[in-house]
């Protein structure tokens, strides 16, 4: 059942159950917020290039048709080398267990000890022993994540001999510009000074960025995109 929310917004009820005692119920911070926030249960400390996983203490049931995405607070990833992994994470509708937070710690600092790590904020947190500089604490009732309720849409494959053409084709991979001014075509060219490209019947493109025109080409016998920074050298 869905209900309608105070400012229009659909509302998904969620069934969830405690695992442990100190456990936060999920939030959300504003009235228009579209993540709710995902708070740890214990404390976990993650070294430089470590990969944990950070209870949540509780299990949901998400209802069918929808599924529950695990993503990064941007204040976390801004002031910290902390990184929600395999993000956004998915919680799908059969999963009972605890939810748990995938943080990789991506410094790469030197070997010197302290003693003190750097908490979600990015600060200084003191605490007993040694750790490698780059050590960061997730605390105990830090809000780590953010969770967000989504449609899921099931795919029906069916197995095809012909795809419909389109004017991309296969082009991929970068093949359709960087730039915002959009991508252009030219004529066919059958030559370049780069002699890899000697003889070959190309489909170029062009686009701008950052003050530099780049240009592709793509053989039109074997479909490889060829990508080539436009400068005096390269002419037809």
């Amino acid at each position: 059942m869905n209900v309608e929310h105070a400012k229009g917004l659909r509302e998904i009820p969620v069934k969830i159950k405690r695992l442990h005692p100190d456990a936060v119920i999920p939030k959300y911070a504003t009235d228009l917020a579209a993540g709710f926030d995902l708070v740890a249960v214990e404390d976990v400390i993650i070294a430089p290039g470590e990969t944990k996983l950070v209870p949540l203490g509780f299990a949901v049931e998400i209802p069918e048709g929808f599924e529950m995405q695990i993503r990064p607070r941007s204040g976390v990833t801004w002031k910290t080398k902390l990184r929600v992994g395999n993000s956004p994470g998915t919680i799908d509708a059969d999963f009972r267990s605890e939810v748990k937070v995938i943080v990789d710690n991506i410094s790469r600092e030197g070997l010197s000890f302290s003693e003190w790590v750097r908490d979600i904020t990015g600060s200084p947190y003191g605490i007993s022993g040694e750790y490698e500089d780059g050590t960061y604490i997730v605390r105990k009732g830090d809000r780590l994540a953010q969770g967000v309720i989504v449609p899921v849409c099931r795919a029906d494959f069916i197995e095809v001999d012909v795809l419909s053409e389109t004017g991309r084709g296969d082009g991929g991979f970068g093949s359709t510009g960087v730039g915002t001014g959009g991508v252009n075509v030219f004529e066919k060219i059958t030559r370049f000074d780069d002699s890899d490209l000697n003889g070959k019947t190309l489909e170029m493109y062009y686009t701008k960025c950052g003050g530099m025109v780049l240009l592709a080409g793509r053989d039109v016998e074997t479909g490889v995109i060829y990508v080539i920074r436009l400068e005096k050298e390269v002419r037809e």
